[in-house]
């Protein structure tokens, strides 16, 4: 059974990779073209990139070390960085999984990144601007020239 497992890692880390950096790309320089000059965008995914690889190589080392539940407890404490941080981008994913792939293969980590990205999706997109929304709602506001 590991062969099956290694063939469709085999398979997938090109794919997954292409298909990410793809996405990246297109967000980093837009619909302008190739030769365009990057934008801001191109540093963020290179910044997300790093932070998600470490994160990953971070998990890998702990539960490779037999701290499993302190590897646990770093991957809940994700939930609360995504609710501040934007984890669902690609190069979050690209670099999550490049980090666990020594350890874990490809399949695994693509697929609880994928979960983990969905989940901070909901968190920083949805959730977090609903809060944001019904804050800025329910704090008074001097607007200067309405009542005086």
């Amino acid at each position: 059974m590991p062969e099956i497992s290694n063939w469709w890692g085999g398979l997938l880390l090109p794919v997954l990779t292409g298909l990410l950096l793809y996405r990246i790309r297109k967000q980093a320089y837009g619909k302008a073209g190739l030769y365009s000059e990057p934008t801001q965008a191109l540093l963020r995914a290179l910044y997300g990139f790093v932070g998600a690889l470490l994160f990953g190589v971070l998990i890998s080392v702990l539960f490779t070390a037999g701290e499993s539940d302190m590897a646990g407890n770093v991957m809940l404490s994700l939930f609360v960085f995504a609710f501040f941080v934007p984890i669902y981008r690609p190069e979050c994913l690209l670099g999550f999984v490049l980090g666990m792939t020594y350890t874990f293969g490809a399949v695994l980590p693509m697929i609880i990144g994928t979960g983990l990205g969905l989940v901070g999706l909901v968190l920083h997109a949805y959730l977090r601007r609903g809060l944001l929304y019904a804050g800025a709602k329910l704090l008074p506001t001097n607007k200067p020239g309405v009542n005086g």
